[in-house]
């Protein structure tokens, strides 16, 4: 509410809470709030533990940080992914553009994007287990190290990045029917926005 107030400044006239269910339960028609959504949910997940958040493509993405201190919290997710969990791409660099002149070395982290989709009246998270290039324009010059990093993903090997994501992400998964978090440390204002979200992943039956 303060950065409202402060970004409006004397042309505010009121901040009022509103129901807003009626657009909620219907997130195809109102993709606005589905990245608003995906958005706070990445926050809260993020909170207290080695990991950013950035949006990336339709959805929001929770990336290890490089930066940070190491966190026995990613031991799981370093085992599934076979040790490092960032580093520098070798020989990768960004090609100059008109926008970007100068050449910058690529870098990676292990990465997961979140997706809310709304199937059969309920509400998924999908968890997309990725990795991460920095500067995000450089991309495309990552490929070939991409391919060799995750072209082995698949079955046993997904299903532990995944189950070790969700570890992370889901304090207690398995052990409790659900997760609930808000994404500010106010935990009374309207403004700051609850989830619950089931620990118990979706399967399918042969």
């Amino acid at each position: 509410e303060a950065v409202i107030r402060g970004a409006f400044g004397p042309e505010l006239t009121a901040i009022a809470p509103i129901q807003i269910g009626d657009r909620a339960d219907a997130l195809n028609d109102n993709l606005y709030l589905k990245g608003f959504f995906e958005q706070a949910i990445a926050a809260g997940l993020a909170r207290d533990k080695p990991l950013l958040h950035r949006s990336w493509r339709s959805g929001s993405v929770l990336i290890v940080d490089r930066h940070a201190p190491l966190s026995s919290n990613l031991n799981s997710l370093k085992k599934a992914a076979g040790g490092a969990l960032h580093g520098s791409v070798p020989g990768g660099m960004t090609k100059p553009s008109d926008e970007h002149p100068n050449a910058e070395q690529l870098y990676w982290a292990e990465a997961v994007q979140l997706n809310l989709q709304q199937i059969n009246g309920r509400n998924w998270l999908l968890l997309t287990p990725e990795v991460w290039i920095w500067p995000k324009w450089g991309r495309q010059e990552a490929i070939e190290f991409l391919d060799r990093r995750c072209g082995g993903r698949f079955n046993r090997s997904a299903d532990a990045l995944l189950s070790a994501w969700i570890g992370l992400l889901l304090p207690n998964a398995g052990q409790a029917s659900s997760y609930s978090f808000g994404v500010f440390d106010d935990t009374d204002s309207a403004a700051n926005p609850k989830f619950s979200v089931n620990t118990r992943t979706a399967y399918s039956r042969r």
